[in-house]
Formats: C-alpha cells, sequence, structure tokens
C-alpha cells in the first residue's frame, strides 16, 4: 500500500514551500472555534480561498476547546489543527505511537506541533 504525502513529508514550518511546490495538492484541516458563529465565519473564509494550487478541505469542525481527539484524528489523517480562540484541553495529547505534542498559541489561535 502507498503512503500518502502529507504533513509528515511536508512540516508545517515547510508548509508554504510545499504548497508553493505543487508538491502537496490537498490541505487537511481539524478546524475548532470557541462559538458557533466564529466557527461558520473561519470555514466559509477557508472554502472561499482560490483552490487553483491547493485544495482546503475541514475533516472536522466543532466549538469548544482543541480535544486529544482532535489532534489524534489530524495526525491519523495528516492533517493541521486550527484554533480559532481556543484553548488546548489541559491533559497533553498523545498519539499511540508516543509521539509527544507541544502547542503554539498566539492571542487568538493554538496549534499543536509533533515535538
Amino acid at each position: 500500500m502507498r503512503r500518502r504525502r502529507g504533513l509528515r513529508a511536508h512540516p508545517p514550518r515547510r508548509l508554504g514551500r510545499a504548497i508553493a511546490e505543487g508538491q502537496l495538492k490537498e490541505l487537511l484541516l481539524v478546524l475548532k472555534a470557541d462559538v458557533q458563529g466564529s466557527l461558520e465565519a473561519v470555514a466559509d473564509q477557508l472554502n472561499k480561498l482560490p483552490q487553483e494550487k491547493i485544495k482546503v478541505r475541514i475533516i472536522r469542525q466543532g466549538v469548544g476547546a482543541v480535544t486529544e481527539g482532535d489532534v489524534l484524528l489530524a495526525a491519523a489523517s495528516n492533517a493541521v489543527v486550527i484554533g480559532f480562540n481556543v484553548r488546548p484541553e489541559r491533559k497533553q495529547p498523545r498519539s499511540p505511537s508516543g509521539t509527544r505534542w507541544s502547542c503554539a498559541s498566539t492571542r487568538s489561535s493554538t496549534t499543536w506541533r509533533r515535538r
């Protein structure tokens, strides 16, 4: 079985370059927000992005904290977790393989990264 080339082949810090060079054709997202209105607005704007170079697909969206289940889904499907104005659960997520994660938060977004 052939392995899909996704974020494991293109870590987040090199994601922009992979998109520009045409190496990544689809970007999978797990989207979380603090309220339903924000979630719908962010999802709507992401879906309106031009998709000639790369297709953006939201595989899960929801209101509330970024959970371990969100992170595990993202890891399993080579997706990126985007949190808008939310915080992650206190518990640090772990994948079944024991991969450790770190959290990068800005004023309005949260991103989990593999260590």
